[in-house]
């Protein structure tokens, strides 16, 4: 899954830098509001829309539904792909005021 992950992210967005993180314990999952493991987070946002808002933090495994309706612990290639692609055209377009910035200044999230 690492090598898939490396491929897409030098592809598309080559000098962006992969982290990873361990999650061992609950405590860290809560820490890092970890919704399961494996987790794939661009910008501290998940791959997986419907997993950004939870509130459910745990050291356990994760699963993703695959496009053939399988369980697997790891997601999709083409989610991984399209977060990928969203991240992109968010980072293209994402503005941000900043209070006491000056005028051409631009804050980097």
């Amino acid at each position: 899954f690492k090598d898939m992950l490396k491929k897409h992210v030098q592809e598309k967005i080559p000098r962006y830098e992969i982290n990873y993180i361990l999650i061992d314990t609950e405590e860290a999952a809560r820490k890092f509001r970890v919704p399961g493991l494996l987790t794939i987070r661009f910008n501290g946002r998940d791959i997986e829309k419907e997993k950004r808002n939870t509130r459910d933090f745990n050291s356990g495994n994760r699963f993703y539904i695959h496009p053939d309706g399988r369980k697997e612990t790891y997601p999709p290639e083409t989610m991984v792909i399209r977060a990928i692609d969203e991240y992109i055209d968010d980072s293209a377009t994402f503005h941000m005021e900043v209070k006491g910035a000056r005028k051409g200044e631009t804050p980097i999230c």
